[in-house]
């Protein structure tokens, strides 16, 4: 038996691993048509094991720069599903695509959020940000707003 020693291993260096990956890697070149099968075929196994919210997710917009694909999302809830399949739908993009190179990666879309207009003032504000001569009979006839 060999003596354990007291200090950990070293992690190999990212060069190494990256040129032990690249020299294994399948990089066979692929369409967005040959994408889309892949990505459909796999949506519709998670639909028909009946993980509808994964399957949802797969329905939003992607976009494919070379080797990586960006899913675009614009909920943050979303992002918990994704992490829940990346694994599984990157395995298989890699081994129906022959590719392993690829990466799939998520891209948070900012929504302009809409402040919902509740009270007597807040209407009269937005109203006369779109028809400024409210204002101004406001001004003129002594009206208060918040009545």
């Amino acid at each position: 038996m060999k003596p354990k020693s007291a200090a950990p291993a070293e992690a190999p260096s990212e060069e190494l691993v990256e040129e032990a990956e690249t020299k294994t890697e399948d990089t066979k070149s692929f369409t967005d048509e040959d994408l889309k099968k892949v990505w459909d075929a796999f949506k519709e196994g998670r639909k028909q094991k009946g993980f509808d919210q994964e399957a949802a997710l797969l329905n939003h917009a992607y976009i494919r720069e070379e080797e990586t694909i960006r899913l675009q999302i614009h909920n943050p809830i979303l992002e918990i599903i994704f992490d829940k399949i990346k694994v599984e739908l990157l395995a298989h993009l890699r081994s129906e695509l022959k590719n392993n190179k690829l990466k799939v990666e998520l891209e948070k879309l900012e929504t302009e959020s809409k402040k919902m207009i509740y009270t007597n003032k807040e209407k009269f504000d937005h109203l006369a940000e779109q028809y400024p001569t409210v204002k101004l009979l406001q001004e003129k006839l002594g009206l208060d707003p918040d009545f």
